[in-house]
């Protein structure tokens, strides 16, 4: 897993929506609402899997390229313990945290590529 740069999202100067993003669903944000449900889960599928990436790569920023390959060793041979005791090892956020942080920032992310353009 080589070391990766994560470039910050930025956000547009005017967004068409307010702090009621958080409750609001993402299909409607992005125009897709009576999406039929089969193509709904896929998306849901797409969206959790970019979320749950986005996640793991704040947590890697916190390796170095070699703690970065020990940890991915310790992943492949299901070595759980070796693994806590490597992230227990850094101060990380709170894995809950970070999930709703990159949930909401994907979210405005997607809104704001979606999001009708002013005149």
């Amino acid at each position: 897993m080589a070391q990766q740069q994560n470039t910050p999202f930025q956000l547009p100067a005017r967004l068409p929506f307010g702090p009621d993003i958080i409750d609001r669903d993402i299909f409607e944000l992005i125009g897709l609402k009576d999406v039929n449900d089969k193509d709904r889960s896929e998306m849901m599928v797409v969206i959790m899997d970019t979320i749950y990436n986005r996640v793991i790569a704040r947590i890697l920023d916190n390796f170095n390229t070699e703690e970065q390959k020990e940890l991915e060793k310790a992943l492949e041979k299901k070595d759980l313990k070796k693994v806590n005791e490597m992230l227990a090892s850094k101060e990380l956020p709170d894995y809950m945290s970070l999930l709703a942080e990159e949930t909401v920032l994907y979210k405005v992310q997607l809104a704001s590529m979606f999001a009708p353009k002013a005149a």
